[in-house]
Order: C-alpha cells, then sequence, then structure tokens
C-alpha cells in the first residue's frame, strides 16, 4: 500500500505553537521566576543550513522548480525564532535552541545531501505524510516532549511514493526521541533538587533561577548519556510496545523486522556505540539486513553529531 506526497522544498515555510520551560517575569521578589509558556515558532525548513541537509551533496545539484530538496530529519535549528505568550527575554535562548525536524520521509528516494557543518551525507527524501495535500507536519521543541505540531506549507509538481514502512520508520524515531526527552526530564529533576539545597544558601532568587538552569544543564547532559537510561530500559520498553502495535498492524514478519530497525535506530543515535563500528561491519550489516538499517545509521550520523 502507498499513495502520492509532496517533497519538500528548502525554502517551505512552517509555523507552529509550543510549550517552553522559560523565566517567566513578575512584579515582585525576585522579578524573574522559572515557568512553562506558550510560544510561537516559526521559520523555513532549512534554517540557517546548521541542521538540515539539502539535495547537493556530492558535487552535484538536484533541483526542481529552481529550489533545492531537503533530507528526512533535517531540522531547522539552531536559531530558530520563538516568541512566548507573554513575551521573556528568555526567547533569546529559545530561539537559539530551537529546532525543528523533517519527521516524515520516503526511503524509496535516496538524495546526496551536504550540510553546512558535517558535509555530505545521503538520505532519504523528506515529504510530507498526507497524500497530494499542500501541508505537512514537522516534529517541533517543546518541553518536556517534543509534539509533531509544527505545520509546513508544501508545494511544487514532485510526488514519491509513501508506504507504511515509511510511516512506522517515523513512528519509531518519534519513540525514540520521546525515550531521551524522558531521560532528561527525570535527570533534570534530580539535578535541579540539589540546586534548591545550594540555593537556601544563597537566597530564594538563586533557587529558583538556579533550579532552571540545572534542568536546562541536565537536559544537555542527558542526550550525552542516554545509554545509562537505554540500560535501564527505557528505550526497550517504548520499543516492545510500538512492536506490538506493529505487529497488530501488519503481522509477525513485518513486526521482526521493525524491532530489528528499531535496536539499529537505537545505536545510530549513540547509545550502544554503533557509531563506532568498523566499515566491514558496517558493510556486513548492509549485506544481512538491507537498506533499512543503512537508513537507520546515516539519520542516526545526524542526529548524533547535532547532539
Amino acid at each position: 500500500m502507498s499513495w502520492k506526497v509532496r517533497a519538500y522544498y528548502n525554502v517551505n515555510p512552517f509555523i507552529g505553537g509550543c510549550l517552553h520551560d522559560t523565566m517567566v517575569t513578575v512584579p515582585l521578589p525576585p522579578f524573574m521566576m522559572p515557568g512553562r509558556l506558550w510560544h510561537i515558532d516559526f521559520s523555513v525548513v532549512q534554517g540557517l543550513w546548521l541542521g538540515c541537509f539539502l539535495s547537493n551533496g556530492n558535487d552535484r545539484v538536484v533541483l526542481s522548480d529552481d529550489l533545492l530538496f531537503l533530507g528526512r530529519m533535517s531540522d531547522a535549528g539552531f536559531v530558530l525564532p520563538h516568541i512566548s505568550i507573554p513575551p521573556s527575554w528568555y526567547n533569546v535562548l529559545t530561539t537559539l535552541f530551537g529546532g525543528s525536524n523533517a519527521l516524515f520521509g520516503v526511503g524509496s528516494v535516496t538524495l546526496a545531501t551536504k550540510n553546512l557543518l558535517w558535509g555530505d551525507e545521503d538520505c532519504d527524501l523528506a515529504t510530507s505524510p498526507i497524500p497530494y495535500a499542500p501541508i505537512s507536519i514537522n516534529l517541533q521543541c517543546g518541553d518536556p516532549f517534543s509534539l509533531p505540531s509544527d505545520l509546513v506549507v508544501v508545494w511544487g509538481s514532485v510526488y514519491a511514493g509513501m508506504s507504511l514502512a515509511d510511516i512506522y520508520s517515523a513512528l519509531i524515531d518519534l519513540a525514540l526521541q520521546w525515550a531521551m526527552e524522558g531521560a532528561m526530564f527525570v535527570g533534570g529533576k534530580a539535578l535541579s533538587a540539589g540546586f534548591k539545597k545550594l540555593g537556601k544558601k544563597l537566597g530564594k532568587g538563586a533557587s529558583k533561577g538556579g533550579s532552571y538552569a540545572a534542568r536546562q544543564a541536565a537536559n544537555r547532559a542527558a542526550k550525552k548519556n542516554a545509554a545509562s537510561a537505554a540500560k535501564q530500559g527505557t528505550l526497550a520498553t517504548i520499543g516492545d510496545k510500538l512492536v506490538t502495535a506493529i505487529k497488530k498492524a501488519s503481522g509477525a514478519t513485518a513486526s521482526d523486522a521493525y524491532k530489528e530497525y528499531l535496536e539499529k535506530a537505537a545505536k545510530v543515535r549513540g547509545i550502544k556505540g554503533a557509531l563506532d563500528m568498523s566499515d566491514d561491519e558496517l558493510r556486513d550489516v548492509h549485506s544481512k539486513d538491507g537498506r533499512l538499517f543503512g537508513r537507520a545509521r546515516k539519520c542516526g550520523r545526524q542526529i548524533h553529531r547535532r547532539l
């Protein structure tokens, strides 16, 4: 089963709403308090080319309507405009570290892409998941969990064939993202408690501000230490639930294939050290398990380097 979907161009605009931890101005001391506000985020899917992969890799340029295509899992960040309601000076930092991922794409079309920082990579073509529609959905960067709520306007005459396998791949990537963010959330609470104790000696304002700073620091640390969360079963639990759902939808044979994809996807994100595989080991993986794993590794490398 497949259906036609529109491909992404590098200048497709998007807009969305997301919740973010921030510092809120209040009329009484300490005048700034940590809180969570709704933000409006907007940009084009290419962003500043710091996190996205465009179809000009390997010294070749692939265009349609004089515009570049986009690789799946490209990120419009860093530096993605965010405006909170009400506005806060902390919007500067939220903007600096914001992101919006092209979650959906088709594995039947591979692009030779290039990133400004990391060079050439092969990626799946980023597309809308909605048949024929001039709109798509990106994965925004909310707190405590990212949600597919950024609306993207897509156009053009290029269509690709999306299948259920492509949807399952996107769902697995989403599940892994939520698992890592869950680890960040738990780690942030633990570290935040330590800052609160220190804050009692420095004053209430330091305690509240330090608590928020601790949570942000823990978020960054958790990305680098997601291996420990995986060992404790966070990813395994989500993975098993996802595989069970796939089993019901497509049968045992398909679910076994996606269970392998899940394990490989976890590895390529740095959780199990698969990025340290030798070239011979990588060739062996490709020969045994086909393009599906190769796709996961390529996208995983992008995410691992960005983190």
